[in-house]
């Protein structure tokens, strides 16, 4: 299974599982749909958020992994994955020894109304970012050989 899941903090969870790719041959380009969860937890419960066939351009998981390992290496104060239509966003900020995460997902209602979840909260640089650094490095291994694997089969035909 591709999955990324994010959770290296008791504050929150975020997972993002490939459910399908789609071949756009009038675009020339694959659009790559996710199955998203994200929970938080909070003192008389917990918000969830259940989410199909989001699209992420794959270049977004590329796109955060570059920030982090520049976070990591004190090159960048902040690395963040925004969906293709920026209505999930998970963003990490350093500020001075201080590490937070915060999550935020948008979903239009009938009547042109938002639902809005958002979410910071401090998180352990170590063991959150650092993690996730090698979580994602792995995740983006898996999803460049599926595109490889989808490139053939649809050259094949």
């Amino acid at each position: 299974m591709l999955a990324l899941a994010i959770r290296h903090s008791p504050l929150f969870s975020l997972d993002i599982v490939f459910s399908k790719a789609e071949r756009y041959p009038h675009a020339g380009q694959n659009g790559w749909y996710f199955h998203v969860t994200c929970a938080v937890p909070h003192s008389k419960g917990r918000f969830t958020y259940e989410g199909h066939d989001i699209c992420f351009e794959l270049d977004a998981f590329e796109r955060f992994s570059q920030q982090l390992e520049a976070m990591r290496a004190g090159k960048a104060a902040n690395a963040e994955l925004v969906e293709a239509g920026r209505m999930l966003t998970l963003e990490l900020t350093v500020e001075g020894r201080r590490t937070k995460c915060s999550v935020r997902i948008r979903e239009a209602q009938a009547g042109n109304d938002m639902t809005v979840l958002s979410a910071a909260f401090g998180v352990d640089y170590d063991l959150f970012v650092n993690k996730l650094s090698d979580d994602l490095r792995e995740f983006n291994r898996k999803l460049r050989e599926s595109r490889a694997q989808l490139e053939r089969d649809s050259s094949a035909t």
